[in-house]
């Protein structure tokens, strides 16, 4: 049933409702994951405290919930290639300062190139929005002690199941084994075809790493302390270096 298949998913998700007109929520925020004015992704602390194979059979899960009718005839967005390269074309200005137009088009072509096995997979229910500072750790969720939840739901929509493991993925920086240790325990439980996975996977990557260096350049136009500026220019580092290893 749906309740024994998404039992990780709820351990993660607060219950949100409204009450004589008033919202209300199931938990009490403890402690944010990571900012865009500090940290530039998830803290060492956070990762500490969001294990790996929790969060992964966490987003799996969601796949049971994708066919619900609740879903299906809510008017949900479905995000597929040309989503990707209308919202990358509007970040051209940005990677053309970063790299050349040249590279830019390499980018592009890249995204069209796979378009087609992404806008088959574009099925799969996501958060969307699943970013450091919608992370909360050390929570009380209906009164129970949380390590962490995932805090905001407000972008849910259809997509092929690489976008939140990219974004995670390119946001977990500061340790490369818990990032990694988090992309196979979710490959390990995926029961499709492991080679349409690493395209979607890459495909995704290649999305958030893009979408970082635009938040690199927009926040190093405001003046930054010693750690936050160390921090932005390890981020954008790592979405290049990724991004390269992408994009050959």
């Amino acid at each position: 049933t749906v309740i024994e298949n998404t039992r990780s998913l709820r351990s993660v998700f607060p219950e949100i409702g409204t009450v004589n007109g008033l919202t209300h929520r199931s938990f009490i925020a403890g402690e944010v994951s990571g900012d865009l004015e500090t940290n530039f992704g998830f803290t060492h602390k956070a990762l500490t405290k969001i294990k790996p194979e929790v969060l992964a059979t966490a987003i799996l899960e969601l796949r049971y919930i994708s066919s619900a009718a609740y879903f299906k005839s809510g008017g949900l967005e479905i995000r597929n290639s040309a989503w990707y390269i209308k919202a990358v074309e509007e970040m051209k200005e940005t990677i053309v300062r970063e790299y050349d137009s040249f590279y830019f088009e390499s980018i592009v072509n890249f995204f069209r190139k796979h378009g087609r096995v992404v806008d088959e997979g574009a099925t799969c229910l996501v958060n969307g929005d699943m970013t450091p500072w919608n992370f909360y750790i050390n929570c009380l969720l209906v009164g129970e002690g949380k390590d962490f939840i995932v805090a905001d739901w407000n972008s849910l929509h259809f997509n092929n199941p690489g976008f939140d493991l990219a974004g995670i993925y390119v946001f977990a920086w500061k340790n490369s084994v818990w990032r990694e240790s988090f992309l196979s325990s979710f490959k390990a439980m995926w029961q499709d075809d492991q080679e349409k996975l690493a395209v979607f996977i890459k495909y995704c990557q290649a999305f958030h790493c893009v979408s970082a260096i635009k938040l690199v350049h927009h926040a190093m136009e405001k003046e930054l302390n010693s750690e936050a500026k160390v921090n932005a220019e390890s981020l954008l580092k790592n979405s290049r270096d990724l991004l390269k290893m992408i994009i050959l």
